[in-house]
């Protein structure tokens, strides 16, 4: 019989709950009658609550309400966090597809990967975000806040559900809430995903619970269905579910049928598909591999390691980092706690063996752990990163029932023994909740910008090849500071010399710097390294336009074209090549693709503006000068060259209009032609 398969009681136990008791323990020893004693007296304390005013479903949606407030207090300061250049700038701000939610992009978002991963429903977010607030990251944040919100109701719902039991859903709901591992799901933009994905599995999760509670309803199991496609659709981490909805059966002691195991067919081959595809886009991407090589023996230990450091994190949530890199082998062995760990592992297993009369919800608790987070314990190496925050978010839900668990029994254990002990448990969760909480509100300051980031991940992890090369950028790009730029990127470099990003990140400072000799160097370095990648043949190519190599230059943007058909630079380029070669023509049609892929490009506009102008388009020429000036208001050299277009299109006070423009904004030539023809 599967014991999931019950109508759910509103609260408490119900008379009719009651009946069955006495009926099922009449002829049982007077000894049992204790046992029924003691239930009664539990009853009569329910009733007496009921009948005090207190509804069971006012006091759920209490517990409930709390466990969100304290969320939103707890993630608060997440909304000031701005945007950081780890993945936030290929998902949002540097995003093409996000500025509208046109057919084109729509149908972009269901055919390219976004980071070599196929999640339409980010894109689709995205830009929802975008329509709302354009690139105000307070808009990407509230969502992400949002999303982990419905996330906790869900956890909510789905535990009590399956335990029926309020104390425990409360429980892991409020520690899912709160964790500090937890913070790289939420805190980061670029997390969408996880947090998107997490919300249709929990779904499809607590329908199928329903499916089972309800005489297997069909409706229940093909929402469900519905609901783990869109799942897939966030995220191909969601393919693990069905091996969840098999658990789910194992937990509830349902019968392992051909009914079962067919109804779970289209569930994997969901899985199957999009487990295809994500390999074939991260193939694609360049994202399958790693350039740490160990032995089948190190994986074992790897592994191991992993495992043990979400089961410690769980509890002990200390020495927190967004970024946890592989270890050094030393003289060809690893770290000495590394052999360790599958000892822990072999221990939390025999505990799990031994604990006969819990086995069933251990192992439940356990599995759902591990089924969740299987995908990304680095059995094959692939990336810098052992382990990663933002990845137990899911797997998380399982321990914490592991808990929700221990901590019922510890209630019903000593309730009529030893009372105190309820008290002393509930002054524990709240004690632990408040030192969890504390810990998460200062684990979002972290995130608040790009340095801020990486100097705490190399404060944590010093010889972090990635975390010196992002912060060189933030240097580079944001902060102005040339010297520091280029002496975190030497230093990635000597960490690592195969970073094809830090000689690609180097090549663009040594080109500020005029050093086109070195920037190409490094930029033939990148592409050796990574020949997909689409910048470092934009910006090589740029290079050998300054050393007026014009036909290395042309190739060079092709390749880059050719790697990225979306490369609005590589346009651009071409755009510069054609009119220094003063095919002016032409030059407007590669600014135009360029334009056609990013609207809001105002160097394209400009740029097209003048080669309009050689072409005596004047009307033409003003409204790409007049799209500039929308992005760019303050432009002088614009309404220096606007002018013209006005002047020679016959309207002689518009263009003195524009010429006084440029004149108060620093354009001291202006004067002098007003002088002779403004008069």
């Amino acid at each position: 019989m599967c014991i999931c398969c019950k109508g759910e009681p509103l609260g408490g136990i119900t008379a009719y709950n009651l009946v069955n008791i006495v009926g099922s323990k009449k002829n049982k020893k007077k000894s049992n009658q204790i046992d029924i004693a003691v239930d009664t007296s539990k009853i009569k304390a329910a009733t007496s609550e009921h009948s005090a005013g207190i509804h069971p479903n006012l006091k759920i949606m209490l517990i409930l309400s709390a466990i969100l407030l304290l969320t939103i207090i707890v993630y608060s300061n997440s909304l000031s966090n701005g945007f950081v250049n780890w993945d936030d700038g290929e998902n949002v701000y540097e995003n093409i597809y996000i500025k509208e939610l046109s057919s084109d992009n729509i149908k972009a978002y269901f055919t390219k990967a976004l980071i070599g991963m196929y999640t339409p429903f980010v894109y689709i977010s995205y830009a929802i975000d975008y329509k709302i607030g354009g690139l105000d990251p307070r808009v990407y944040h509230t969502t992400n806040l949002l999303l982990h919100l419905l996330n906790i109701t869900l956890v909510f719902f789905a535990i009590r559900m399956l335990t029926q039991k309020v104390e425990i859903a409360a429980i892991v709901a409020l520690l899912f809430a709160i964790h500090p591992l937890n913070t790289g799901a939420v805190a980061p933009v670029s997390t969408r995903g996880g947090l998107l994905y997490s919300l249709f599995f929990l779904a499809a999760f607590l329908s199928y619970i329903r499916y089972l509670k309800n005489d297997f309803r069909l409706r229940y199991l093909i929402l469900a269905l519905v609901l783990f496609l869109m799942a897939l659709l966030s995220k191909s981490a969601a393919v693990v579910l069905p091996l969840v909805l098999l658990l789910t059966d194992y937990y509830c002691k349902r019968k392992f049928d051909t009914r079962a195991v067919a109804e779970k067919i289209p569930f994997f081959v969901l899985s199957l598909i999009f487990g295809i595809m994500t390999f074939v886009f991260r193939e694609d991407a360049g994202h399958l591999g790693s350039q740490y090589v160990f032995s089948v023996f190190d994986r074992i230990f790897l592994v191991g390691y992993s495992l043990v450091f979400y089961l410690f994190k769980a509890l002990i949530p200390i020495k927190l980092s967004a970024y946890y890199p592989y270890p050094v082998k030393i003289d060809g062995l690893l770290p000495l706690w590394f052999y360790l760990t599958p000892f822990a592992v072999a221990a939390f297993i025999f505990l799990i063996y031994k604990l006969q009369n819990f086995r069933r919800k251990l192992i439940f608790g356990s599995l759902f752990f591990l089924i969740n987070l299987i995908l990304v314990l680095k059995i094959l190496p692939m990336g810098g990163e052992i382990v990663c925050d933002r990845y137990a978010y899911l797997p998380y839900i399982g321990l914490f029932l592991i808990i929700g668990w221990a901590y019922s029994w510890g209630v019903d254990r000593f309730y009529r023994s030893a009372g105190w002990i309820k008290y002393f448990l509930i002054i524990a969760v709240v004690v632990y909740s408040m030192a969890l909480s504390v810990v998460s509100y200062e684990r979002n300051k972290v995130w608040k910008d790009s340095l801020t980031l990486f100097n705490d991940v190399l404060e944590k992890h010093p010889l972090v090849d990635v975390a010196y090369n992002n912060r060189g950028m933030v240097k580079f790009e944001l902060e102005n500071d040339h010297s520091g730029a280029m002496a975190d990127f030497n230093k990635a470099l000597e960490l690592n010399p195969w970073n094809a990003l830090a000689y690609y990140n180097r090549g663009n400072a040594k080109m500020k710097q005029k050093d086109y000799e070195g920037a190409l160097a490094d930029y033939n370095l990148a592409i050796e390294l990574y020949t997909r990648h689409s910048m470092s043949y934009n910006n090589r190519g740029t290079v050998k336009i300054v050393q007026k190599d014009y036909a290395g230059a042309l190739a060079d943007y092709n390749l880059a074209i050719a790697v990225d058909p979306n490369n609005f630079r590589a346009y651009y380029g071409r755009g510069n090549l054609k009119t220094i070669q003063q095919d002016y023509e032409g030059a407007a049609v590669e600014y135009s693709r360029a334009i056609a892929l990013n609207s809001d490009y105002a160097e394209a506009y400009r740029n097209r503006g003048n080669a309009l102008m050689m072409q005596e388009r004047y009307g033409n020429a003003f409204a790409d000068y007049s799209e500039v000036l929308r992005l760019t208001p303050n432009n002088a050299g614009v309404y220096f060259n606007r002018a013209w277009s006005r002047w020679f299109g016959a309207d002689k006070n518009g263009a003195c209009a524009d010429w006084h423009r440029s004149f108060e904004l620093g354009t001291k030539e202006a004067a002098a032609i007003m002088q002779k023809n403004c008069k």
